[in-house]
């Protein structure tokens, strides 16, 4: 059913393998533009193409040789075909099946669906396998489950017995996501043909999840962690998979969302392909399920307000076309949390606020915004269990007026205050 393909450039998690200035054990690594995959064609289709229509597209699809993917009961499709003729583009390949291809523009849905080329993401490894592996010490867990679901859209988390403790439990496994470990009991694993138990390729998405409920053991404030796989094996992943896990952290009610990976792009790449556009789409969807998502700024001490960085470059400022009030991107502060830290990217525009990005992971020193990135959601959980029904605009702004201001070239021009925990 999953396929490890789609659209946008080579996705990194926001940390490196090489122990150099970058980072300690795991240090940063750079995002990477990505390879379009010729024979691979992802289909969006619009909310008012029927069901009928959509059915007749993909069967069509079928009988002319694709081999054809889909994300959930959703309405992402992915066509693959044998490169028979390498040179037909999205469009056209969509319109060989009947569909009749879609037109941004104008205020209006036109067409059937919009088609994007698949483009290849990779992961590069960031755990160093000479770091400890034991369990991760918390005490006093919650019993129960927690008020806030996050959904943490990663590596997968480790099953180390603290952090099982404070995994989100569905209790209305969806038929969507058939799988071999009872549905989709602590998310979903979109990296193989059936969802299974996210095993994670590495200590990535488990350091975050660490990040996040450290400072809330043995308080009252509960978290439920929504571990939603998208890096395989071989620390490879696609826009793709990442599509489908936005949507599944949106129809599974996620309070937040974690976003620790990036890629860049330039203006004509965005142009070119028009990929960007449907993440666009698929976060704002987020905000419009009232869901904040923090995700992080990158590691390669790039202004990406030049050099665009997504999603986290997705522009800050309400007059840009492209502003997303929920989207809320992360900086990382150096090991004194007094000024950036060397390899974090910036941007007054696209860089919204610095958190904390060092931390100690049994008994090795992480770094990276990746880190930095849960440590400002962390804070945010605060913030919003003062105030459970802030929508993610207000989130923002009371994240934005509590800021220490330090000059720093971002939009705030500072960091997460964590010692004021009330909105002005």
């Amino acid at each position: 059913m999953f396929f490890t393909f789609l659209v946008s450039s080579i996705l990194q998690s926001c940390e490196n393998p090489n122990g150099n200035q970058k980072g300690d054990n795991e240090g940063e690594a750079s995002s990477s533009t990505g390879n379009i995959i010729q024979n691979e064609t992802i289909i969006s289709f619009h909310d008012n193409t029927s069901k009928a229509k959509v059915k007749q597209i993909i069967d069509n699809a079928i009988l002319q040789g694709f081999e054809v993917d889909s994300c959930g009961c959703g309405d992402l499709y992915l066509l693959k075909d044998n490169l028979s003729n390498p040179n037909l583009t999205p469009d056209s390949k969509l319109a060989s099946t009947g569909g009749t291809p879609g037109q941004r523009g104008n205020g209006n849905v036109q067409g059937d669906a919009y088609a994007h080329y698949n483009i290849q993401l990779e992961l590069d490894p960031v755990y160093d396998p000479n770091a400890s592996n034991d369990p991760i010490t918390t005490q006093n867990p919650p019993t129960s489950q927690g008020v806030f679901k996050i959904a943490i859209i990663d590596g997968g988390i480790t099953h180390y017995q603290n952090l099982s403790d404070f995994l989100w439990v569905n209790n209305n496994p969806d038929p969507c996501y058939l799988d071999n470990y009872n549905n989709d009991r602590n998310g979903f694993d979109f990296t193989i043909e059936n969802g299974l138990s996210p095993t994670p390729f590495n200590m990535h998405g488990t350091f975050i999840s660490q990040i996040i409920v450290e400072p809330f053991i043995g308080t009252q404030i509960q978290i439920a962690l929504m571990n939603v796989r998208i890096f395989d094996f071989e620390g490879k992943s696609n826009l793709f998979d990442a599509l489908c896990a936005i949507e599944y952290a949106i129809k599974k009610d996620a309070n937040i969302i974690n976003i620790s990976w990036g890629y860049y792009r330039s203006i004509a790449d965005d142009l070119a392909m028009k990929s960007d556009t449907l993440l666009y789409e698929y976060l704002l969807k987020a905000n419009t399920a009232n869901i904040p998502i923090f995700a992080s700024a990158g590691n390669d001490t790039v202004n990406t307000d030049n050099k665009f960085h997504y999603p986290s470059g997705f522009f800050t400022i309400n007059a840009d076309p492209n502003y997303l009030p929920n989207l809320i991107s992360i900086a990382a502060l150096d090991d004194n949390e007094q000024s950036l830290a060397k390899y974090t990217n910036y941007g007054k525009k696209s860089v919204f606020i610095a958190s904390k990005g060092t931390h100690l992971m049994n008994g090795d020193t992480i770094r990276g915004t990746s880190y930095a990135t849960p440590d400002a959601l962390s804070y945010a959980l605060i913030l919003k269990n003062n105030n459970i029904i802030m929508s993610p605009g207000d989130l923002k702004n009371c994240i934005n007026n509590n800021a220490a201001i330090y000059g720093f070239p971002l939009f705030t021009e500072g960091k997460i205050d964590k010692a004021k925990a009330n909105c002005p």
